[in-house]
């Protein structure tokens, strides 16, 4: 985990794309090191005033991945890994209020082979958690006024 780490968050702009590289040099962070980086290879990047979720939209309908993510008006519903109970150090941390959580979504991991960046929601609400495992988690959006183009 990267709670070491203080992530800058203040020159992301809500709407904008970045690459996950792109968010380390921005924050002023830990770079990722490749597709299994334990810092920002498992769907969220945890730091120590930050918590940065990356959901794939179309990944959470496939049957093999029952993940609830979901945009329903201004809230956000969000489903950890199925591994993770509202005791795990994530979810502690997410639901810390000294916490900002912020949301980074894109529709498909990739195309024609590569790899597709997230736009950045901006920041969430303190959350309301609920389940075992998975935990499920919804969120208000705050910084959003309407989806970006390409956010189902």
């Amino acid at each position: 985990m990267a709670k070491k780490w203080t992530l800058n968050f203040s020159g992301l702009e809500v709407g904008n794309s970045y690459s996950q590289a792109e968010i380390a040099r921005i924050g002023n962070v830990l770079q990722p090191e490749g597709s299994r980086d334990p810092v920002w290879s498992k769907g969220l990047a945890s730091f120590a005033n930050a918590v940065a979720l990356f959901v794939t939209l179309q990944a959470v309908n496939i049957a093999k991945h029952p993940y609830c993510c979901r945009f329903d008006g201004h809230r956000f519903w969000w489903c950890s890994q199925k591994q993770r109970t509202q005791r795990s150090p994530e979810i502690r941390h997410i639901a810390s209020e000294s916490t900002a959580v912020l949301l980074f979504v894109r529709s498909q991991a990739s195309l024609d082979g590569l790899s597709r960046p997230f736009i950045y929601m901006g920041r969430l609400a303190k959350p309301v958690i609920q389940g075992r495992q998975p935990v499920e988690i919804w969120f208000d959006c705050i910084d959003i006024n309407a989806l970006p183009t390409g956010v189902p």
